[in-house]
């Protein structure tokens, strides 16, 4: 994050003056492989990529990174574990007139909510793929129950067409499985349901990741799996991703007051910067 683009958004400097002030917050509960100098740093790099971060409170993108850092997810990067994702929040209390601000939140991806199930030491493999025009694809159910997916990667430009549907696939140690598949309507349904109706933020940037989460998070219901980090991931992506605009972020942290002044926050966090580096 470059001090000019902090100069240019009085926002971007309040939001990193809250990412260093909560480091030591983020410290403790990340696991060992992150660090709360990492976690600032994709915040930010997050914010710079999605203009609509930069709306959110300061404070609710540090609460969403030390919910990252706790699931042991990275937001956004070259691992796809998870997003940030700005909604609209209605901090008025039921039966009073709505209060909406914009609050970010993580949402796991994809390959998030996979680790997190491979992590629970049940679960073996599980993932989740597009099934295109071309490809053989065949589901039985009954006595025998059986999913075969054969993709076609010869058929040329077919396959940049619009997948019929995705599936999921879970296999347990023991060798059991399970799947799931959802047509290319149900996934529609899902994306159209949230509060961003796929018009910006992960289902617009990484709309096939989404539809895998979809169909994981179907799975997931059903695999019996006790691990509390991966239901709390699951909790979470239930809330926002169906389009449930009217809950609060799971998280309490006491912090410092932000400045009243944005600009006054931008200067605060030009100078940590400039201490950090030094």
């Amino acid at each position: 994050m470059s001090t000019e683009l902090v100069k240019q958004d009085p926002r971007i400097g309040a939001i990193k003056l809250q990412l260093e002030k909560g480091k030591a917050l983020i410290a403790q509960v990340a696991p060992k492989h992150l660090t709360a100098d990492r976690m600032v740093r994709l915040a930010m790099l997050a914010v710079s990529k999605q203009p609509k971060l930069a709306e959110c409170s300061p404070l609710s993108i540090l609460k969403s990174m030390m919910v990252a850092s706790e699931l042991g997810l990275e937001p956004g990067g070259a691992l796809g574990h998870g997003y940030l994702v700005p909604y609209k929040t209605n901090q008025a209390k039921r039966g009073e007139k709505p209060i909406w601000v914009t609050e970010c939140q993580f949402i796991a991806g994809y390959r998030g909510l996979a680790k997190l199930a491979r992590n629970s030491g049940e679960i073996e493999i599980i993932e989740a793929h597009p099934v295109y025009p071309g490809d053989k694809f065949v589901v039985r159910r009954g006595t025998v129950t059986e999913l075969v997916h054969e993709p076609d990667y010869l058929g040329g430009e077919e396959r940049t067409d619009k997948a019929l549907c995705y599936y999921a696939l879970a296999r347990y140690k023991g060798g059991a499985v399970q799947f799931e598949v959802m047509t290319r309507a149900q996934i529609d349904t899902v994306m159209l349901n949230t509060q961003s109706e796929g018009k910006y933020g992960p289902w617009l940037d990484h709309f096939d990741e989404m539809a895998r989460k979809t169909c994981i998070r179907r799975l997931a219901k059903s695999l019996p799996l006790e691990s509390e980090k991966f239901a709390r991931a699951l909790e979470m992506s239930d809330a926002r991703d169906e389009g449930d605009t009217d809950i609060e972020i799971p998280v309490d942290v006491v912090v410092e007051p932000e400045p009243a002044n944005p600009n006054e926050a931008a200067k605060q966090a030009l100078r940590a910067t400039k201490k950090a580096d030094q």
